[in-house]
């Protein structure tokens, strides 16, 4: 498992990607951001917001992380400029695959 990262308050108000995995080292399954529940639950979240993407999907963190810095990380890359849109979705999609169990609940209508 990828290790969750320690941020600051101005790493989520600015936006941060230093963790953000290389396109290169994030899976296969993860670069179609349309065919993978991980990606969708993040496209969510960055177009409209954590409470509709929960509204689809319920996420538990794993044993041992912690679900506010996991949450803050994810959304320090998701506040930033610099990556390109499809590398922030999957990269945010292939760390919620590793810091959170989702469980879809919602219709599948994205």
């Amino acid at each position: 498992m990828i290790p969750v990262p320690e941020l600051k308050a101005v790493d989520l108000a600015f936006g941060n990607i230093d963790h953000l995995p290389a396109m290169k080292d994030i899976p296969e399954e993860f670069h179609d951001r349309y065919d993978n529940i991980h990606c969708k639950f993040i496209s969510s979240w960055f177009f409209n917001g954590f409470s509709a993407a929960e509204q689809k999907a319920k996420i538990e963190p794993r044993e041992g992380v912690d679900k506010n810095e996991a949450r803050m990380a994810i959304a320090a890359i998701m506040r930033s400029y610099a990556p390109q849109h499809e590398h922030k979705i999957a990269g945010c999609g292939y760390l919620l695959s590793q810091w959170f169990i989702l469980t879809k609940i919602g219709a599948d209508n994205d």
